[in-house]
């Protein structure tokens, strides 16, 4: 517990060059969350730009390979950039959906598991008096299978 309060400290009070040079143009450094590639534009452009050096390669000599990377590092456009910052914004408001979307509240399936045949032969009722015989059986019954969702 000790530890986890020194590091909680420690990061809250650490000051890094980087930012404190970017405070001075009145930038901010944006840190991305560790593992989640998907966040970071420069994986896609790295990935654009192995895709294409891996065409290319017909030699598998280190220069000609390093020769590539350069010719494909000069080709990369601000445009391949916009698209790839778009493509990571959509991903991001994805998980702001995915995290922040309200619960949707869903109706309890319920199956009877009667062997009475008095339905109309579907296995799932929706109909309110089925689900309150359903509820009926299930607490008076001695069964151990109740299935609501």
């Amino acid at each position: 517990m000790y530890e986890v309060y020194i590091k909680l400290v420690r990061d809250i009070h650490t000051v890094y060059v980087v930012d404190e040079m970017a405070k001075k143009y009145g930038k901010t450094v944006l840190r991305l969350p560790p593992y989640h590639c998907e966040l970071n534009p420069i994986e896609l452009i790295w990935a654009s730009l192995k895709t294409k050096v891996a065409k290319r390669n017909t030699t598998y000599k280190i220069k000609d390979v390093e020769n590539l990377v350069n010719d494909e590092l000069q080709a990369v456009t601000s445009d391949l950039w916009k698209k790839c910052i778009e493509h990571v914004m959509e991903i991001e408001k994805s998980y702001d959906l995915y995290l922040n979307h309200e619960k949707i509240p869903v109706q309890p399936v319920i199956i009877n598991l009667d062997d009475s045949d008095d339905s109309d032969g579907s296995d799932v009722s929706n109909d309110a008096s089925d689900r309150d015989r359903a509820r009926e059986y299930d607490s008076d019954s001695k069964s151990d299978v109740s299935i609501c969702l």
